[in-house]
């Protein structure tokens, strides 16, 4: 069944147009300009640190990003199966892989096994953080639990909610001050390091991403309604959830499980409310669906009679494999502002963004363009190669457009767009139709390259001298 299940997110496989951003930030790295989306602007526009120093050995050797992307996933998603499995097997009584099967029976955590995101990765690394913790009972053990929570916060920021973990987990052994010391210590000293380096490299300690997506914001009705979404959809989940509410009834060894997997869970989903969730449906609910599988597996081995355990067994696999995702989460203008992702980003989507990039690329190749993009595009800009790309829908490679203030609120991550007063102010050249984002400018502002249309937002009289005589390229209504 593990095997299927692995086998199936290959069969899923895909990759999501935010992806490509980190891609960039790879191939920036590679190509010696350092871990910059646009040359020359330190700016960190991307959220998954670890991740992407990852994809960037495969970029050095001229590999398109997507496949080991993809690779990685799978990877990481099977070793998580493998790690559940372990889990049961480290259990005294009644070992049925329950956690392990729930995993592999999951849809969403198969879809985003792939994606070319860090979403398996940091679910892995989350995972291990916990079980670590429940098993750790020396120093040593609890320095490796705080190196875990120190990589789990490499690979996404929120992973340091994980750093609280190894601490707690500390406070409940007899002897508190070493094994204190050891959980709090490595990530402590290298955590230091690593923050140095960023105030260094990139001015500031928070991700400019904070502030593109106003995570200090509260917005806890649209968060609470994504968590709900993703219960509502996987509803044995909460008998995970309600797990710690069976400590009264549990000895103090049975109790420490369930003390280390509900802490987290509890603290990673109040998070998620807190920032309002996501706009791609389940991803940010996964880093703890191992978790909430585990303490399921352990209430259900808890049950006195053997064909009471098999048949509540059966129902809470059964709801996870036949779950359903929302319909709504298949429109894209839907009220939630949440979708599901997969569904925008088939492989001719990719394909077609491959194309088009390089034929952009060969039409303006050494001329020195600045382009914006919008949502859907950061694949069109990865491909064409373009000199400097303005992230303009959400501002997440952008402090100024980043630090706006909200107008109002809309979709989660995607709530300061700027239009063509501010592109014309950055001096942006141009704006091409692509994905979700058409456009539709007269003949006298539109660029046109094969049968690729664009927008002309400002003449610059460099760039126009640049490109007379491209064959193929029309300018203006002038095709030269």
């Amino acid at each position: 069944m593990l095997a299927l299940a692995v086998g199936d997110a290959v069969r899923l496989r895909w990759v999501s147009d935010d992806a490509f951003i980190s891609f960039r930030y790879a191939q920036n790295l590679v190509d010696g300009r350092g871990l910059v989306y646009n040359a020359g602007e330190r700016v960190e526009g991307f959220s998954n640190f670890l991740w992407t120093l990852l994809l960037a050995p495969f970029l050095a050797l001229d590999a398109d990003p997507v496949v080991p992307s993809q690779v990685l996933g799978v990877l990481a998603y099977a070793a998580t199966l493998v790690l559940l499995v372990v889990c049961t097997l480290r259990r005294r009584g009644w070992r049925v892989p329950v956690a392990a099967l729930g995993l592999a029976f999951h849809l969403h955590a198969r879809v985003f096994a792939t994606g070319g995101l860090e979403t398996a990765l940091f679910t892995l690394a989350a995972t291990a953080v916990v079980v670590a913790t429940v098993e750790a009972r020396s120093a040593r053990g609890y320095a490796l639990t705080s190196l875990l929570a120190f990589l789990a916060a490499l690979i996404r920021p929120d992973g340091a909610i994980f750093l609280l973990v190894p601490p707690l987990g500390a406070l409940t052994e007899r002897r508190k001050s070493g094994p204190l010391l050891a959980a709090i210590l490595p990530a402590g000293l290298l955590g230091i390091m690593y923050l140095a380096w960023k105030l260094h490299y990139y001015g500031e300690i928070l991700p400019n991403t904070y502030y593109a997506k106003s995570a200090g914001l509260a917005r806890y009705p649209q968060g609470l309604l994504y968590v709900g979404l993703y219960f509502r959809t996987y509803w044995p989940l909460l008998v995970g959830l309600m797990a710690p509410l069976a400590l009264l009834r549990l000895p103090r060894e049975g109790s420490r499980a369930l003390v280390l997997q509900g802490s987290a869970c509890l603290l990673y989903l109040l998070f998620v409310a807190h920032v309002g969730g996501d706009f791609m449906f389940a991803r940010f609910a996964l880093p703890v669906t191992p978790l909430l599988l585990l303490q399921m597996e352990g209430l259900v081995a808890r049950l006195a009679r053997p064909g009471l355990r098999w048949a509540f067994a059966l129902l809470l696999l059964g709801g996870i494999a036949f779950a359903r995702t929302p319909r709504a989460l298949l429109q894209l203008g839907n009220p939630t502002g949440i979708v599901e992702e997969r569904a925008f980003y088939p492989p001719e989507a990719v394909e077609e963004a491959r194309r088009a990039g390089e034929e952009l690329h060969r039409a303006l190749a050494g001329v020195p363009v600045r382009v914006a993009i919008y949502g859907s595009q950061a694949m069109l800009a990865y491909y064409a190669r373009f000199p400097y790309v303005l992230e303009a829908h959400t501002g997440l490679t952008d402090r100024e457009i980043a630090r706006r203030p909200l107008p109002s609120r809309g979709r989660v991550g995607h709530e300061k767009t700027v239009g063509l007063t501010y592109l014309q102010g950055r001096d942006i050249d141009f704006v091409f139709g692509f994905g979700l984002f058409p456009v539709n400018p007269p003949p006298s502002r539109r660029i046109r390259v094969g049968e690729f249309t664009g927008a002309i937002v400002r003449y610059r009289p460099e760039v126009v001298e640049a490109l007379r005589g491209r064959p193929g390229l029309t300018l203006g209504g002038v095709d030269w």
